[in-house]
């Protein structure tokens, strides 16, 4: 892009690029965590006594029926994986695995560089544009650059600034869904988990700042028990899991309450199923791609004006408007054959 490859602008903007795949491959090949494989986590009747989290409408510990063991606090049941996970944000398919407690500050880092490379690309991009005379071709090739960039940056950006106020506050995604699902007569959510910024960040990042920016290391403890502020121990925490299962007991008013969270969480996501999801993002890829073809268009009738068909004023009413035409009829001509080839 004008730049050479040893200068500090390039060399800034692939040490970015590299740090954005290095934490790729650490939040793709980490295990987010897993249920210790010890007996006190697999007995029904005694609960572990770190496992201070219980069910929202009763007073018994989480007991996850499809792994048949003992959920830890903050861990929630991963259809995808098929077990319950430490710690769980979500399950992102294009990393192939779930963000939990021993990748989160992989995928956190993955995003954030991500965001830094877009940026730097996009205001390179923007500056060679403005104030650099370039073939046509290559114009229109970093024209189309700088529309991905922004494109791009426009979708990270906000979900990185999402991410870094849940890391703030402590929060996992999960939590966060789990803190609007609450009826009426219930009592305003409290992260329990809130307890300062710097020691919030911690958590995630781990214990020494100055690590924090390396895809290296993890967070601090051991992703069953977790720092909560002054509060009692039997602080009773919404599990707001669409995916988990309790034990059998008071069937009744499990399947009621079981029902109202689905309920709940249905109003809440936009996407009912996976098929609504799939034919709303096929709509979203042909109107892309059908604005993408009509910006080419405009770029290239620009640029065969610019190169070589000015558009003359007008002077005689209906002679110039004809010219205007027939001008911008060769130039749409000209783009078109250019879009075929």
């Amino acid at each position: 892009a004008g730049l050479s490859l040893n200068s500090p602008e390039s060399l800034l903007f692939h040490a970015f690029v590299f740090l954005t795949l290095a934490s790729f491959a650490q939040a793709a090949r980490t295990d987010p965590g897993s249920v210790p494989c010890g007996p006190e986590w697999r007995d029904p009747n005694r609960p572990p006594r770190c496992v201070h989290e219980q069910k929202r409408f009763s007073d018994e510990a989480r007991w996850c029926r499809k792994s048949q063991a003992f959920k830890p606090d903050r861990a929630h049941f991963c259809r995808a994986m098929g077990r319950v996970v430490l710690r769980m944000d979500h399950h992102c398919p294009w990393l192939g695995n779930t963000v939990g407690w021993a990748n989160h500050k992989y995928f956190y880092l993955f995003l954030a560089y991500t965001n830094i490379a877009c940026g730097m690309l996009g205001l390179n991009v923007l500056d060679l544009l403005v104030h650099a005379t370039l073939p046509a071709l290559t114009t229109f090739l970093l024209i189309g650059t700088e529309a991905l960039t922004f494109l791009l940056s426009s979708i990270l950006a906000p979900f990185f600034l999402f991410h870094t106020w849940l890391v703030i506050r402590n929060m996992t995604t999960i939590e966060f869904c789990a803190s609007f699902a609450r009826g009426p007569d219930e009592k305003p959510y409290d992260n329990p988990y809130d307890v300062g910024i710097y020691r919030n960040v911690c958590a995630v990042l781990g214990s020494s700042p100055l690590v924090w920016w390396a895809p290296v290391g993890g967070p601090v403890g051991d992703g069953i028990s977790f720092p909560r502020k002054g509060i009692p121990e039997h602080y009773v925490l919404s599990d707001e899991d669409p995916e988990a299962a309790h034990p059998a007991s008071e069937e009744g008013s499990d399947a009621e309450s079981v029902q109202v969270k689905q309920e709940s969480m249905c109003n809440f996501f936009v996407w009912v199923d996976a098929a609504e999801f799939t034919d709303d993002l096929k709509v979203g890829c042909e109107v892309i791609l059908e604005s993408a073809e009509d910006a080419a268009l405009t770029a290239w009738r620009i640029l065969s004006e610019c190169r070589g068909r000015p558009v003359r004023r007008r002077r005689k009413g209906s002679l110039s408007e004809e010219k205007v035409e027939s001008g911008s009829d060769s130039a749409k001509s000209e783009g078109e054959a250019f879009l075929c080839v």
